[in-house]
């Protein structure tokens, strides 16, 4: 009988060491979850560099990546934490060269349980070398908005890199109050990227036979217009056989973008039809607020509209939990007859701007020419867009290097921006006389606002010559 009870005793205990196991186990697996982890990507650029990982520190997983440009590339992603916390890696190489180190937060297994603002991660005091290459700053990063700085890495030296993070606090239960001065707009779509938004649903009750769309096949995309600053503008085409007529849009890199928002900013034109849109919006539990923030469109011309996001516009008001998102734009008017277009531009959020210093600056491309020919001039052109409440001076620097990592051309300018506006700026350099591609980083800096953008220059010929 005793022995019985020794060989129940053991089973049990072994039970509870293996839950134990289990249960540690699975805080180390879900660690990239809820809310956010530490992420350091570090890249050595160049075809031929070399670099290794001598010492991860405290990251639990360090791995070598297998995306992106030329050159060694790893990530590690290190313990959550709402208190500020020390993350350091050792690092090696033989070549030395351009490190460019790119902090964020782990995206969670599973994105769709976590919305992006439960991802952010502080980051200050960065030391390289025993240098802070932040400067005393402290920045906030995510998955879509990386702290990216580029050092130069000794060869044949272990170089610690050390820095300090912590989790981003919870978002207020409703938005914040801010003053006129500090309100910023986090430009949404601008449709200068050629690009539309997809067609989700049409019909009152989504019935498809009361909305036709044109034969082209085209609901709300970018079109070219020359009144506008610069030179586009979305077009929503369609025609409606009863009253009252509906159509829904969404498009991805709008509603996946979450901000502490107090309010809707756009420009439209109705062309001469009576009609009103209003939005869906999704807070930070994923609940949405549906046929919310509706705006009459009673103007011919461009018009701007802004709508605040309030208890007088939101039906729930009081449920909603800060952060949010446009889940969804919906267009509503009579029938039509024949085909109908609406004009909508500069779709925005308003916020605090000190909160989104990222945010309110943007570089885009302007979508021209694909390829320049060898030997030839590389013209760039890009937009420079501010959603700062004030006047401000843009310090913009340009860099590019060669498929080996090598810089081969840069400059610097300043650009004047006047509040909420945008400005086309330009700069040449002569193409290589064989076929390659050139990789271009512009930076971008107002104060403590800043903005970063990378592309490419494609060097080669046609194929039909």
């Amino acid at each position: 009988m005793e022995s019985i009870i020794k060989i129940v005793k053991c089973l049990l205990l072994s039970v509870v060491l293996f839950a134990s196991f289990l249960c540690n186990a699975q805080k180390t697996t879900e660690q990239p979850g809820n809310p956010a982890c530490g992420w350091l990507e570090i890249h050595l650029s160049g075809k031929n560099s070399e670099l290794s990982v001598v010492s991860p520190g405290n990251a639990y997983n360090w791995k070598k990546a297998n995306w992106g440009t030329p050159g060694p590339r790893y990530f590690g992603v290190y313990p959550r934490s709402e208190e500020w916390t020390k993350g350091e890696v050792s690092v090696l190489s033989k070549t030395g060269g351009k490190l460019d180190l790119r902090f964020s937060a782990e995206p969670p297994v599973n994105r769709s349980r976590a919305p992006e603002h439960r991802r952010e991660v502080f980051y200050r005091q960065v030391m390289f070398d025993g240098k802070d290459v932040l400067h005393g700053k402290t920045v906030r990063a995510s998955i879509w908005s990386i702290c990216s700085v580029v050092v130069d890495l000794p060869a044949n030296r272990e170089i610690k890199i050390v820095f300090h993070y912590k989790t981003a606090t919870k978002r207020p239960r409703h938005k914040l109050k801010y003053s006129p001065r500090y309100a910023g707009r986090v430009m949404l779509d601008d449709f200068s990227d050629i690009s539309s938004w997809s067609v989700v649903g049409r019909g009152v009750n989504n019935d498809p036979a009361l909305p036709v769309l044109p034969p082209d096949g085209k609901g709300f995309g970018s079109v070219k217009d020359s009144s506008r600053d610069d030179g586009f503008s979305g077009e929503i085409a369609f025609s409606f056989i009863k009253s009252p007529g509906e159509m829904l849009f969404r498009k991805q890199n709008v509603f996946r973008r979450f901000f502490n928002a107090g309010a809707i900013c756009f420009s439209a034109a109705n062309n001469n039809y009576a009609c009103s849109i209003n939005f869906d919006l999704i807070d930070a539990n994923k609940k949405i607020f549906s046929q919310v923030c509706e705006v009459p469109l009673n103007a011919v011309g461009y018009k701007n509209y802004r709508v605040e996001i309030s208890p007088d516009t939101v039906p729930g008001f009081d449920r909603m939990k800060f952060p949010v998102a446009i889940h969804q734009l919906r267009l509503v008017g009579p029938a039509t007859k024949g085909k109908q277009t609406v004009r909508i531009d500069d779709l925005a959020f308003e916020v605090d701007s000190r909160e989104y210093p990222g945010e309110m600056l943007k570089i885009s491309p302007v979508y021209k020419n694909l390829l320049t020919a060898p030997g030839k001039i590389v013209r760039g052109e890009y937009f420079i867009r501010s959603g700062l409440p004030h006047r401000s001076e843009v310090h913009l620097k340009w860099k590019t290097e060669n498929i080996r990592g090598e810089e081969y051309r840069s400059g610097s300018t300043n650009v004047k921006l006047e509040k909420n506006s945008v400005k086309r700026i330009s700069f040449d350099l002569p193409a290589p006389a064989d076929p390659t591609a050139l990789a271009v980083t512009l930076q971008a800096e107002a104060g403590k606002f800043h903005k970063k953008h990378s592309g490419w220059f494609g060097i080669s010929l046609p194929n039909n010559g």
